[in-house]
């Protein structure tokens, strides 16, 4: 596997690219964020026509001094908009509720069943403490239910 560099060397950005002993290159383009003040490097794929199309729109953002980044990655575009509440602040996910998607829709296939098995349990118990739960409180003799919503991902 080796690097080389393309000729032109930019002010702003280059492109490299990775050649793999199957014959595969992957192209690459490194650049300094003026906001994050460090070197930023973002993977681009096989096609080098792309790769360059990429970097002379992020060159001429760069030259108009618009912002730059951060450049959104695949699973960004992929995702879609941050669900938000109707008052306009981000809806943080219940860090139970979270713990039980990831565990049912991401780990399901990869885990073995015993350790899902164990997962699972363990869940149950992290939501005793870190899920909603119903509080019977006695107010002048008379019992008031109430509800406490679970612990969200920010508050943990």
């Amino acid at each position: 596997m080796a690097r080389k560099k393309t000729n032109r060397r930019r002010k702003f950005a280059w492109l490299w690219a990775r050649k793999w002993d199957s014959g595969r290159t992957n192209w690459y383009a490194t650049w300094r964020d003026p906001v994050l003040k460090k070197r930023v490097t973002r993977a681009l794929g096989d096609n080098k026509e792309d790769a360059e199309k990429f970097l002379v729109e992020l060159e001429t953002r760069y030259r108009l001094r618009l912002p730059v980044g951060p450049v959104p990655t695949q699973n960004e575009l992929r995702g879609g908009p941050a669900p938000v509440a109707a008052d306009g602040t981000k809806l943080v996910p219940v860090f139970a509720d979270y713990a039980h998607h990831l565990l049912e829709e991401r780990l399901v296939g990869t885990l073995a069943e015993a350790t899902m098995d164990l997962y699972r349990a363990n869940l149950a118990a992290l939501r005793g403490f870190f899920g909603s739960r119903r509080v019977t409180t006695r107010v002048r003799g008379v019992g008031v239910e109430q509800t406490i919503p679970g612990k969200r991902l920010d508050e943990i």
